[in-house]
């Protein structure tokens, strides 16, 4: 499979999807942009309303970090391969918790104007269904501010996305998708209290965004609904008109 997170069927012609909530559990989560793969499926399908660029933020460490990572994973055993693993993200991660704090002050203000910084909890793109009149690349998607719902209402709106990554949660502590060895990809054998664990991260999470969830989910109901009295408008004085012709004017 070529994308963790198994969007194609919800793409095709015919399916008009408005709202596509994703929960991305996979180990390489930073490293593999599994939102940005349906964006080469969108182009090639010409699927209209996809935000182009939804996803993480494109990383400064190379694919050779992530190889090195797999090849510090070959281990005789899955546990050994998962504590390998963890360890090499630990380092990598290390560093990039230091290149974030060099220049937080930087990016504090980036952060929210163009989304460009690590994704949080919950995250909302949205694309649009505008036609482009020329031929170069269209314009990545931003992501929605928490307090900027009022983007999901504009007329061409199109796909929205809301995106819940899996990350440590300080609501539950020693859960560590980056850290825990009993995460790891190569891992098969949960005992009861990890999957406890498990799940109970996945709430925490969860409640993070839920409101914005709702919030997101409600103005995009408002839009359609907005479009489909526009609709019925327009529908009913198509009518009136037709009748007015048939009949005459009963006024004159």
């Amino acid at each position: 499979m070529s994308n963790n997170l198994p969007l194609y069927p919800l793409l095709r012609q015919g399916r008009d999807v408005d709202i596509i909530v994703c929960f991305d559990a996979s180990a390489d989560i930073k490293q593999e942009n599994w939102l940005s793969v349906a964006d080469g499926y969108a182009k090639q399908r010409g699927v209209k309303g996809w935000p182009l660029g939804a996803g993480w933020p494109k990383s400064e460490f190379s694919k050779d970090d992530t190889n090195e990572q797999l090849a510090a994973a070959d281990a005789a055993t899955a546990q050994q391969a998962a504590g390998k693993l963890a360890e090499a993200r630990e380092a990598q991660r290390s560093a990039e918790n230091a290149t974030h704090k060099a220049d937080a002050n930087s990016t504090a203000n980036e952060s929210k104007q163009t989304g460009s910084t690590d994704l949080t909890y919950c995250n909302v793109w949205i694309g649009t269904t505008l036609e482009r009149s020329t031929s170069g690349e269209p314009p990545q998607s931003k992501r929605v501010h928490p307090d900027a719902d009022w983007k999901l209402m504009a007329p061409d709106a199109g796909i929205t996305v809301i995106y819940f990554p899996f990350l440590p949660n300080p609501k539950v502590e020693g859960v560590d998708p980056d850290t825990s060895p009993y995460l790891s990809t190569w891992n098969f054998i949960y005992t009861p209290e990890e999957i406890d664990k498990v799940v109970a991260l996945a709430r925490a999470n969860f409640e993070e965004g839920k409101e914005q969830t709702k919030r997101t989910v409600r103005a995009v109901y408002e839009r359609k609904k907005g479009r489909r009295l526009e609709s019925e408008e327009r529908a009913r004085i198509r009518r009136w008109r037709v009748q007015l012709r048939k009949g005459g004017d009963h006024f004159q």
